[in-house]
């Protein structure tokens, strides 16, 4: 499993979705998943920002898992964004017959990521909740992302300012140059 990162606008779900077209792997996105879904009372966590609590989010990452695992090879996209969910992971994918090979952290200055989500036009992009959002990747996300490269994970931090095609052949190349097989 190859797992992404990067505050929301930061390029994940286009990067994901090029590492999908290359290699033949299975993306799942945490986002897209509550999109399809969530209850109209979670509704309310996306819109402003916030934070799905972590039995919710690991219960329902845990039933795509096995319904994805063994068979596919997975890019994970937008979890884990605690050290809770991050040990949760860790702890349970050896059960569903994976590892975690890598994470990629895209980074991306905070007006570029901005203007990225205000021209994508998703309700759930207001100023507001994207202000809301760096405040958590910093809070929460960075100390995980801390937490995997404790664990003896590659984490591969990626220039995300860089047009998409050339961000793409930098993951890549980088994760074939740290022995992952894609």
């Amino acid at each position: 499993m190859i797992l992404i990162f990067g505050v929301a606008g930061s390029g994940k779900s286009t990067q994901s979705q090029l590492l999908v077209d290359k290699t033949g792997r299975t993306w799942i996105s945490m986002g897209q998943l509550f999109r399809d879904k969530m209850a109209k009372e979670m509704a309310e966590y996306i819109k402003t920002g916030k934070l799905v609590s972590d039995e919710v989010t690991m219960g329902l990452l845990e039933q795509e898992l096995k319904e994805q695992l063994p068979d596919h090879k997975i890019i994970l996209d937008g979890f884990p964004r605690r050290v809770g969910q991050a040990k949760w992971l860790i702890k349970n994918l050896p059960l569903l017959g994976d590892s975690i090979e890598a994470a990629v952290h895209l980074v991306a200055k905070e007006q570029t990521v901005k203007d990225r989500m205000i021209a994508r036009g998703r309700s759930d992009d207001s100023v507001q909740a994207i202000t809301k959002r760096f405040e958590e990747f910093r809070n929460e996300v960075e100390p995980t992302l801390k937490y995997i490269a404790d664990q003896d994970i590659p984490v591969l931090e990626i220039d995300g300012e860089q047009l998409p095609e050339e961000i793409h052949k930098h993951i890549y190349n980088t994760l074939v140059n740290i022995g992952v097989k894609l």
